[in-house]
């Protein structure tokens, strides 16, 4: 099967979502568009595309066809606004993203667009995504075991370790999400650390790497925490998590006052009523 190549852009309504009802040449590709959101075309997204190629009827050389327009940079999601439609289409791209048993942040970013640009219930597509991500096999009591070895190992380690175990936990895809926040949220201060918010500016860049919007209005309340009050905040905190924001929504908040003040102002303007919802 011809590989598509990817690019870096992540798709956005304006310009990468056409509204007409979908036949079957439309709708593989489609699957093609997502499977490359994420820089790559793997062994077991190409075998789900297939199967899917058999399944719609689509003969080969019309497939080769579509695996060039899409190489050829033309990476627009055609989304009925049809209910029953609209609803298969999100059910095929989910299908397609979680033939690795990974849904990578630009492979979720693209089904956020679609869901909301359909009207596709957010909840239960969340719920979609957590039944996939299930699907991964990392249990709970591995999670509570890499959070709690960050409290208490965290002041042993030199800068570089410290960047990669909390990487770890961002690896971890969506599965990481909820431990994450938990740190995030949490009064619990590192053992023997010499900076106490080092770890949850740590993760707040994990966070932002994720591309999930769930943990936007969590980020939000520590870039609108009070510049004085140190004890559970500080400017490198601050910082980080408006750089998060901005990276998970899709705007450039630098990692400075000014892109506090730009977090805040996006916030205030629009984001509170977009993205004031809890995870958990």
């Amino acid at each position: 099967m011809a590989e598509p190549t990817p690019d870096e852009q992540t798709p956005s309504p304006e310009d990468q979502i056409d509204a007409e009802a979908l036949d079957p040449r439309q709708a593989l590709k489609n699957a093609l568009v997502l499977a490359v959101a994420d820089g790559k075309l793997t062994e077991q997204e190409k075998a789900c595309i297939e199967s899917l190629r058999q399944r719609l009827g689509v003969d080969a050389e019309d497939f080769r066809r579509l695996c060039h327009e899409v190489k050829q940079g033309s990476r627009k999601l055609s989304v009925p606004r049809e209910p029953n439609q609209a609803e298969q289409t999100v059910a095929l791209l989910m299908e397609i993203a979680a033939a690795d048993a990974v849904i990578t942040p630009p492979e979720q970013r693209a089904l956020r667009m679609v869901a909301d640009y359909v009207g596709f219930d957010a909840t239960r597509l969340e719920t979609m995504l957590d039944d996939a991500c299930r699907g991964e096999g990392v249990d709970d009591r591995k999670l509570e075991a890499m959070a709690e070895e960050l409290y208490t190992q965290f002041g042993q380690w030199d800068g570089a370790s410290r960047r990669a175990k909390v990487g770890a936990l961002g690896d971890l895809g969506r599965c990481g999400v909820r431990p994450l926040l938990r740190i995030l949220e949490s009064y619990r201060k590192p053992e023997g650390a010499p900076d106490a918010l080092e770890l949850k500016t740590l993760v707040a860049e994990q966070l932002g790497r994720l591309g999930d919007t769930r943990p936007v209005y969590y980020l939000a309340q520590h870039v609108n925490i009070g510049d004085s009050d140190d004890e559970i905040s500080s400017l490198a905190l601050r910082a980080a998590a408006a750089e998060a924001i901005g990276t998970i929504i899709g705007q450039s908040f630098s990692r400075d006052q000014d892109g506090i003040d730009a977090a805040r102002q996006w916030w205030q303007d629009e984001g509170n009523q977009k993205y004031n919802r809890l995870f958990y």
